[in-house]
């Protein structure tokens, strides 16, 4: 049974904590949406919820840096207008509401408290990243491009952002305009920024063209050396897309067919850890000695997602949040510091 989010300790909010949506509906029918605030130790508190609709239900886009604020959108259609709200954790409450053109679509708040929100808008091939306050009236243009979607990622700070490009990384400023560039050394075909793993190093996957079967590969690009440090050799069999660092070791995200975890060995090639009871597993967040997962009983069909502690030495599970019968359950989860 959940609590209301106002009694939610919030002076305790913070690493571990995170924000989940879940649909309380069957698979491929419309069902009432429940947004709760999640404690580390598995406590839970609802801050909002949505009817049953016929219409497509909102997604949590992100979570605002002070811990306050969610940001929610639906769209029925590509065709249709981006429908944005600002909701509060602490009183469950509305704080903003707008509309966007379909071809523009909310990425998350700006660093680091979140008082902008970052969009980017699609015209064809091209696209441009667009700072707009809280009521979605537009600020800034900070860059534009022609290649795969740059997948932008903000400095905690929040000065600028690092995007993807079709041959390595760039550093935009959230004042405007490209910084500087920084070619990966290896062939690709374009790669994505996924967070940062310490203070100067960003975790990218750069995606690599010409291997049979294709190959992704993690690299760390040090923003201020300008060094780039291959992360993992995977296997001709791995596609690994993020990791994370815990007491136990470095694990590493495959989520391209079924979502899979592994363990990094010293020489960097990895082998999957297994969540008892689930085919999938997606990482949230790590802390400590646990990792915060998403799971799915089965992969490849509609069975109930859970949000589950995972402690891969032990391989320990507790659940936080787990579905009852034929019920979606969790669609997504973001933790606290974490970008979407």
């Amino acid at each position: 049974m959940a609590a209301p989010a106002g009694s939610a300790p919030w002076r305790t909010v913070g690493p571990g904590w995170s924000v989940v949506q879940y649909l309380k509906a069957s698979p491929n029918k419309p069902g009432e949406e429940l947004f709760y605030l999640a404690s580390p130790t598995g406590k839970k508190y609802l801050f909002y919820s949505l009817k049953a609709t016929p219409e497509a239900g909102e997604d949590l886009v992100d979570w605002s840096g002070d811990g306050q604020r969610v940001l929610l959108n639906s769209q029925l259609s590509h065709a249709s207008p981006d429908k944005i709200e600002q909701v509060s954790l602490v009183t469950g409450k509305v704080i903003t509401r707008f509309t966007w053109p379909g071809n523009i679509s909310p990425v998350g708040y700006t660093k680091p408290d979140g008082l902008n929100i970052l969009g980017i808008s699609f015209a064809g091939k091209n696209w441009q990243l667009l700072r707009y306050n809280l009521r979605g009236k537009l600020q800034k243009v900070l860059a534009s491009g022609n290649s795969a979607y740059p997948n932008p990622l903000y400095a905690r700070n929040g000065a600028f952002l690092v995007a993807g490009t079709t041959s390595g990384l760039e550093e935009i400023s959230n004042l405007g305009g490209v910084i500087a560039h920084f070619k990966v050394p290896d062939k690709v075909e374009f790669c994505d920024p996924q967070r940062w793993w310490n203070q100067d190093s960003v975790l990218a996957v750069c995606y690599s063209h010409g291997l049979k079967p294709s190959r992704d590969r993690l690299w760390l690009l040090n923003v201020e050396t300008r060094r780039w440090q291959r992360f993992s050799t995977p296997s001709k069999t791995e596609l690994e897309s993020n990791a994370w660092q815990i007491k136990s070791g470095i694990y590493m995200q495959d989520d391209y067919t079924c979502g899979v975890i592994g363990q990094q060995w010293r020489n960097g090639s990895t082998h999957v850890i297994k969540v008892a009871g689930n085919d999938s597993a997606y990482i949230v967040t790590g802390i400590g000695s646990r990792l915060l997962v998403r799971t799915e009983q089965k992969c490849g069909k509609a069975s109930p997602s859970s949000l589950v502690w995972f402690n891969p030495a032990t391989k320990s599970v507790s659940y936080l949040i787990r579905p009852k019968g034929n019920t979606v359950g969790v669609v997504f989860a973001q933790a606290f510091g974490e970008q979407p």
